[in-house]
């Protein structure tokens, strides 16, 4: 089943014009430069804008076609917005209680207990709302729009008006209603940090219309607007742990058929991991470099070289066993090693780093 979405809208001098489908599960990260219409594609879904023309199905559950268009209040949305608006006037149970009172209790789809140990609020239940902290009070604002059961969760760039510790704070619980929740999420965000770490599906939207659209790993493989945005050229590698600390404290990752060691991390064997791998990070050698203290050495071939925006370096996209990386490598050393696409080189990856 999957979330089915074609909107159009005159907002004032800008138009929105999104088409796509994505799966009825999971995080969907809704990305792109800002004012490329990401909060106005969340309000058309939610029913909180007048669309011009739109079909918006849920799951084969329609909720604006030419003939029907449900209000807000009959389309199973929960809405959690960058700023937490909990109600001032009741305290934080109250707040989280008011969406799962109105909820028949047949079709409540979680329990209140469980989405309080989810987001781990119970030492706030009885506090006020003015007294919370900026991750405290969007936890409570995440766990009221839960408790409503909503069929679609729609989160408006929730982190963005946190600072860097609130955000580190807050990014865990976020993991973990990826991990622990049947609900789909359409999560809307300009930080590529939080997309690469909760995604499974990725939209990019640019000017109103959706540039691009598929599974996250797919579109980084395809699409160059992350990287282009990123302050240098990066490799996402989805993996498994298999070990999680040797006998030197290395932690090793196994990522599309590449074990990779780093130091140690606190994570537990068989754990799913994402790990970030920076062209800068990667360096090149004709072959197998003996004697060397760098411990993940790859046999590549190289895929592609393409000049970067600055003219003594160049970008070298890599097919490592299952993987695609790229690295950074100045033209002298292009001309010196007289490298060229198809040509077997080692990649020596010099850092890599685990996305939690």
């Amino acid at each position: 089943m999957s979330l089915n979405i074609s909107v159009q809208a005159s907002l004032g001098n800008f138009q929105l014009d999104a088409n796509f489908a994505v799966p009825a599960k999971g995080v969907t990260a809704i990305f792109g430069p800002s004012g490329s219409g990401k909060t106005s594609l969340l309000r058309a879904i939610a029913g909180l804008i007048e669309l011009d023309n739109a079909q918006i199905q849920l799951m084969g559950e329609v909720w604006h076609s030419n003939q029907i268009c449900l209000p807000v209040h009959q389309r199973s949305v929960g809405f959690v917005f960058q700023q937490p608006s909990l109600f001032i006037h009741l305290n934080v149970r109250e707040n989280l209680n008011y969406g799962f009172e109105r909820r028949a209790a047949e079709d409540r789809q979680i329990g209140f207990d469980e989405v309080v140990a989810l987001l781990d609020i119970d030492q706030l239940l009885e506090r006020e709302t003015h007294s919370l902290s900026g991750g405290e009070a969007q936890r409570v604002a995440i766990g009221r729009a839960l408790l409503a059961s909503p069929k679609l969760l729609l989160m408006d760039e929730p982190l963005a008006s946190l600072d860097v510790q609130l955000k580190r704070e807050i990014l865990p619980y976020l993991d973990r209603l990826q991990r622990n929740l049947d609900i789909p999420v359409l999560y809307v965000s300009h930080s590529l940090e939080e997309v690469i770490r909760l995604a499974d599906h990725l939209v990019l939207m640019e000017d109103g219309k959706v540039r691009e659209q598929g599974p996250l790993m797919q579109v980084l493989d395809n699409n160059r607007l992350l990287n282009e945005l990123a302050d240098e050229p990066f490799a996402l590698l989805e993996g498994r742990v298999s070990e999680a600390c040797t006998a030197h404290h290395l932690t090793v990752v196994d990522a599309s058929g590449l074990l990779i060691s780093m130091p140690g991390m606190e994570v537990s064997a068989d754990q799913a991991v994402r790990l970030r791998l920076y062209a800068k990070d990667i360096s090149l050698s004709l072959g197998r470099p003996e004697g060397s203290s760098i411990l993940n050495i790859f046999e590549s071939v190289i895929a592609d070289i393409e000049a970067t925006d600055h003219p003594s370096q160049k970008l070298v996209s890599l097919k490592t066993g299952q993987a695609s990386l790229a690295a950074r490598v100045s033209s002298l050393s292009c001309d010196k090693l007289e490298l060229k696409v198809g040509d077997s080189v080692f990649a020596q990856i010099k850092a890599a780093s685990l996305i939690q």
